[in-house]
């Protein structure tokens, strides 16, 4: 298992410019791994038996110019690629594609905006301050059993003229089957059962297939004259 971590963790190296960057993103990887808790960076500190003085160098390694996120983001792609792990059905690639809101009650976190709760949970508020949060996961095959793996998540800005919080989820997703040089299917709830969404895998000439529950009601128009 060392092994193979040491692997995974150097096969990343590229994607940062310093080695000083590289190996706090080493540290940054094992203290999510094995920290007990979930209350950040605090967690890997108290996790690794970091010197507390360590603490805002973690948090400026999480900021640093030294490598970009998209770079981790393709590199992990291929190392998904590599290890031939990702559950295929009729020649496509099987993806998972959600939403999801979490609650912050900090006044000044960033891309924090009001949100209007969709659960059906009538103890859930109506509106409340959080993020709207998209992600894509892979089902992966491995010893007989399908799990899902992280590919890709974002905080979705608000306001966005170009695409949709729907549509933006596609065009990821489109980005991830040209990564990976294959088809997909893209397995989404019923949120996602809108025009655009189809219109948008449309216009990707099919290499994006989506799957999504119907919604209950449905309004259709004939094309004007």
């Amino acid at each position: 298992m060392l092994a193979y971590m040491n692997g995974l963790l150097a096969f990343f190296r590229p994607a940062f410019s310093r080695r000083a960057a590289f190996v706090w993103f080493v540290i940054a990887v094992v203290g999510f791994i094995v920290r007990q808790d979930t209350y950040g960076v605090s967690s890997i500190i108290r996790a690794l038996a970091l010197f507390p003085g360590t603490y805002p160098q973690l948090l400026h390694f999480f900021h640093s110019s030294a490598y970009s996120c998209f770079s981790v983001l393709e590199l992990w792609w291929k190392w998904l690629k590599m290890e031939k792990i990702g559950y295929i059905l009729n020649g496509r690639l099987i993806l998972i594609g959600d939403h999801t809101k979490n609650v912050k009650d900090g006044r000044k976190i960033p891309a924090v905006t009001t949100l209007h709760q969709d659960s059906e949970t009538g103890s859930k508020p109506k509106y409340f301050r959080g993020h709207f949060w998209g992600s894509i996961c892979i089902v992966a095959e491995y010893a007989k059993k399908c799990i899902f793996l992280p590919l890709w998540a974002e905080i979705h800005p608000e306001g966005n003229l170009k695409e949709s919080r729907a549509t933006r989820i596609i065009n990821q997703a489109n980005e991830i089957a040209r990564q990976f040089g294959q088809s997909i299917y893209l397995v989404l709830d019923a949120f996602f059962a809108v025009g655009p969404v189809f219109l948008t895998a449309q216009s990707l000439n099919y290499s994006v297939h989506i799957i999504t529950r119907a919604k209950k009601n449905i309004v259709a128009y004939f094309t004007p004259s």
